[in-house]
């Protein structure tokens, strides 16, 4: 079987296979982080001083940290009316807003949350293909190379995507090419699809409510579910029948839909941009344990040192009990020091209790 992805603009038939592709760029390197607030105004709209902020309009970005004018703090908006050094929040009015404090600042983010995906394609109907509840919009991409040779070399995919109106050209812009994102290969037949609602022109498989990211992630199940992306997760409803007829939408049946009959997921990385031109864009992929630099174990071992950070996460210890860097019992909290080896670990866990220690005592028996 062919591991190249032909574009199918008659239509899946309910025997074929589907290739279907997602990229996160939430796992790459956007070039616009954090900036910095000097002032926000009182109006309608409010309008956001940034020193070179470098967004452009239509952004999406969150704010935290305002003194004052707390209102803003902890909501997404739309960037509108990009100058240098300012803009608008769409659509926000701060008349009633307490007044921005002074010298204290805040900060504004462009939110690290494009997921893109493709299917070389539509399904029977001519319309994008829904696949556990995300729709995967029909776009030119075709991928090669995943086939695996038994001679112990990994292999290296490339994923070719049309590039005709520039559309990659910015992104690759935003997100230094690319480099790092996750690439993740789904498979599955047509006849396994998800029923859907075609409602202005558009597939959905259900609606989103709830999440703080707001639009576009309402059109996809799992984005609406991460709260990674939206900063809250929200609540997901899917379409049936009834609620797709009172959304004026025409419903699309599948009794053979079923969302476990798929391949195993495939999880590659972009590695490199191999060649852009006006017409497309290549990337070289990876396995993700095939990165240069990457060591395995990720960290080191040595038999009697820990390296959990003293009542972090890793370590989980909350008693009472203190211990300085001689192992020696205190009642001075500013001597609870963890020695970071395994006594100090013996010290504060009760005898018959596991241990998180963070070291590798077997090695010296080895």
């Amino acid at each position: 079987m062919s591991d190249k992805i032909i574009s199918d603009v008659n239509g899946l038939e309910p025997g074929a296979l589907v290739e279907l592709f997602e990229l996160d760029t939430t796992t790459g390197r956007p070039l616009i982080a954090s900036k910095t607030i000097t002032g926000a105004t009182k109006a309608n709209p409010v309008v956001i001083t940034s020193v070179a902020h470098g967004f452009s309009n239509g952004d999406r970005v969150t704010i935290s940290g305002v003194s004052g004018m707390v209102q803003l703090n902890g909501n997404t908006y739309t960037v509108a009316e990009v100058e240098e050094n300012t803009f608008e929040l769409f659509e926000t009015n701060g008349e009633d807003y307490s007044t921005y404090s002074t010298p204290h600042t805040g900060t504004v983010t462009k939110p690290e949350n494009l997921i893109l995906r493709w299917h070389s394609g539509k399904n029977e109907n001519l319309h994008d293909i829904v696949w556990k509840g995300d729709v995967y919009t029909s776009f030119p991409v075709e991928a090669d190379g995943f086939e695996w040779s038994g001679k112990g070399s990994i292999p290296r995919p490339t994923l070719t995507v049309a590039n005709i109106t520039s559309y990659l050209t910015g992104i690759l812009g935003t997100y230094e090419d690319l480099i790092g994102s996750k690439v993740t290969r789904k498979r599955t037949f047509a006849k396994y699809l998800d029923a859907y609602c075609y409602v202005e022109g558009e597939s959905l498989g259900g609606v989103c409510s709830g999440e703080t990211g707001g639009e576009p992630f309402s059109s996809n199940q799992s984005d609406c579910l991460n709260s990674a992306i939206n900063g809250g997760a929200g609540s997901w409803v899917a379409y049936d029948a009834d609620s797709c007829a009172s959304d004026s939408g025409t419903w699309y049946s599948n009794e053979a839909a079923d969302d476990t009959a798929d391949f195993a997921n495939e999880i590659w990385y972009i590695d490199r941009k191999s060649t852009e031109t006006r017409t497309h864009v290549e990337f070289e992929l990876t396995a993700a344990y095939d990165v240069a630099g990457v060591k395995l174990p990720a960290r080191s071992v040595v038999a009697n040192l820990c390296p959990w950070v003293y009542k972090g996460t890793e370590c989980g210890y909350s008693g009472t009990n203190m211990f300085d860097l001689d192992n020696e019992a205190t009642t001075n909290a500013s001597e609870d020091v963890c020695a970071k080896n395994f006594t100090a670990c013996e010290k504060r866990f009760p005898q018959g209790t596991e241990m998180p220690f963070g070291g590798f005592p077997g090695v010296t028996q080895l």
